[in-house]
């Protein structure tokens, strides 16, 4: 069957077949003609004009915010929870991410409304209805006139090539998507909650983000919307170079006040778009709505507000680059500043608008740089003398939620007294991490790196030096064979001996290791799951109880490694255990050392000749899998 481009009924056929309101394939269908007439819904520099003043909630007196709090009671908070985090490694409701005090989004956000005694309702998907629903039924006092929440709608993807209506067989969820945010206005009269909201005494709506924990409801913006007689308030902040790409507020050139995204953009206005001086106020996506003047529109427009199309060219398989090219159609509720006659927009402090959108900003929420009030807002640390701390973690070991939390197994490092945080390469964080200043930590090497626990780190951090690695590596496979016929007679135990696991940690600046304060090189033991008791400096005693299989077997070994030049007078002892796992008494090399054999010999003539300087390295035998133990290694 042949489908000609532009043709909508076969979308509409997919669409009544989901049991999807007539409503929704309708709007759905505007966009698709928008589509195929070559609309691309951008909106050009040259007709718009910039905002230069907007009223400042900071400067509103007292009456405005008693005015906001007689209110209240007609209130309700309104919360998108549609995202899954994708970005982020994430399978489930975004708002299901733990981040403050154990608590998750959602936690925080039903604390909130409990707390303020309005109601909560949440804009679920199909993909975050029903876990976050089964999360809320821990609390039973949500439980009021209206339900927790309604359902956004979804649409069909659209194939780039010929305007078709996408398919992914193996995944057929995968050939819809939601409409964008701005699908908020049609799916509140579809799902009845807009009229059921009316009929129990409900006039206003606040309506943010889920994952932004800035965006409370607050009386005095209440009061401000209902004293200027406003059906819709947007939110703005100040723009700042971080928000240069970020939607932005402007006027048309009839007056009306409206949100340019940047997927609306030119690409020969770019650089007018994110000049913060000429564009100063950006879009929070928090908003206010009066839901009377919102029923009159909808019925005024015929339940179709026409908010300006957004193009996202994707692929129809997220994760496969190389599947079906496709469209999907999205609107940003944001938009609807336009389309309400009198809307307006408020300039809020910074504070209004923290949303955590990857690991980077998790890491700081989590932090001691913000703290969570006894009204369950998460605010900056008042005792943060710095501003906002700027962090960059390696997306290589950092971008999914699951890698993140395996790298602050103990919780994030104190950053209060932090302005900087870069990590290149894989760092893990031991317990009590302290950083200062402008910190930049750095990991060359294939393997992890540690950072020990009770560190305090001000600039520069190095941790697993490649030169050291490869020349350990090497004297290792010189011992290989001589070690696997004392292993455990196990299947598949020889294979596990296949690499070794080195650590170097050189902590450049002051390092606090116990009571200890003084720049040196951390030793620490790769062996897994199991941290050594550092105490005091490395040339003090190390203990380590090593387990071989399932028995207490602790085994030491001799193996040839290499320091770099100008370590050589350095020696190395091994810590050593007896044949029943106990801890050995003394400090290091009290129990002496017996000289490596001919292979260890050869390893280190060998790491002499790639032009390091060889030495005994201690290693240590942990289920089935090699141990070296570098101290006071440097590239």
């Amino acid at each position: 069957m042949t489908v000609e481009t532009g043709n909508f009924a076969p979308f509409a056929e997919r669409m009544r077949g989901e049991d999807l309101p007539e409503i929704a394939i309708r709007t759905f269908e505007l966009y698709y003609r928008q589509l195929a007439e070559g609309v691309t819904g951008m909106i050009p520099e040259a007709e718009i004009s910039p905002i230069d003043d907007l009223p400042d909630m900071e400067a509103f007196p007292p009456e405005t915010t008693a005015r906001g709090e007689e209110a209240l009671p007609r209130t309700v908070m309104l919360k998108l929870n549609g995202g899954l985090g994708t970005g982020m490694g994430l399978e489930k409701a975004k708002s299901l991410l733990t981040v403050k005090n154990g608590l998750t989004f959602l936690d925080i956000i039903a604390r909130q409304a409990l707390d303020a005694r309005i109601p909560l309702v949440l804009m679920d998907s199909y993909s975050t209805r029903d876990d976050t629903l089964d999360a809320l039924a821990a609390y039973p006092d949500l439980a009021g006139r209206v339900p927790l929440d309604f359902l956004q709608h979804k649409v069909p993807k659209i194939v780039q090539a010929d305007l078709r209506p996408a398919e992914c067989p193996a995944a057929p969820e995968k050939a819809w998507c939601p409409p964008g945010h701005g699908d908020l206005y049609t799916a509140l009269v579809t799902s009845g909650m807009l009229d059921l909201l009316l009929k129990e005494g409900f006039h206003y709506a606040f309506v943010s983000n889920s994952d932004n924990l800035g965006a409370v409801c607050d009386a005095t913006l209440l009061g401000f919307m209902i004293e200027r007689d406003l059906p819709f308030l947007a939110e703005t902040a100040d723009r700042t170079a971080a928000d240069r790409k970020g939607g932005h507020l402007a006027r048309r050139g009839d007056g009306q006040l409206i949100v340019r995204e940047s997927a609306q953009c030119p690409d020969a206005d770019e650089a007018a778009f994110q000049d913060i001086d000429r564009h100063r106020y950006f879009n929070t996506n928090s908003l206010w709505i009066d839901l009377t003047a919102l029923e009159a529109l909808m019925e005024e427009l015929d339940g179709i507000l026409g908010l300006p199309m957004i193009r996202n060219a994707k692929t129809v398989d997220p994760r496969d680059d190389a599947s079906t090219p496709v469209y999907q159609l999205e609107t940003a509720m944001g938009a609807a500043i336009q389309v309400f006659r009198g809307a307006g927009a408020v300039r809020v402090p910074r504070t209004r608008f923290a949303p955590i959108k990857a690991t980077n900003d998790l890491l700081d929420v989590r932090s001691d740089n913000y703290v969570l009030t006894d009204d369950f807002r998460v605010v900056a640390n008042p005792a943060r003398a710095l501003g906002k701390a700027f962090i960059d973690l390696d997306k290589r070991f950092y971008k999914m939620v699951d890698d993140f939390d395996a790298r602050f197994p103990h919780g994030p490092p104190s950053l209060l007294a932090c302005e900087k945080l870069v990590v290149n390469g894989d760092v893990r964080f031991g317990r009590d991490v302290v950083l200062k200043g402008a910190v930049e930590m750095v990991n060359e090497g294939d393997v992890q790196a540690v950072v020990p626990d009770g560190a305090v780190i001000e600039g520069t951090w190095g941790g697993g030096s490649p030169r050291v690695a490869e020349a350990c590596r090497s004297a290792f496979e010189q011992h290989r064979r001589r070690l696997a016929p004392g292993l455990p007679d196990d299947d598949g135990q020889e294979e596990r001996v296949h690499e070794a696991e080195i650590q170097s940690h050189h902590i450049h600046q002051q390092a606090r290791i116990g009571h200890q304060r003084q720049a040196h090189h951390q030793a620490q033991v790769g062996i897994l799951g199991c941290e050594p008791q550092q105490e005091g400096p490395v040339d003090e005693v190390a203990r380590v109880t090593v387990s071989h299989g399932g028995d207490q077997h602790g085994q030491d070994l001799q193996a040839a490694g290499a320091l770099a030049a100008g370590q050589q007078d350095d020696t190395l002892a091994h810590q050593k255990t007896d044949h029943d796992g106990h801890q050995a008494e003394g400090p290091i090399g009290q129990h002496g050392q017996s000289p490596p054999d001919e292979h260890a010999q050869g390893a280190a003539q060998q790491a002499s000749e790639q032009g390091v300087h060889p030495v005994d390295v201690p290693a240590l035998l942990v289920e089935g899998r090699l141990h070296l133990r570098l101290d006071r290694l440097e590239a």
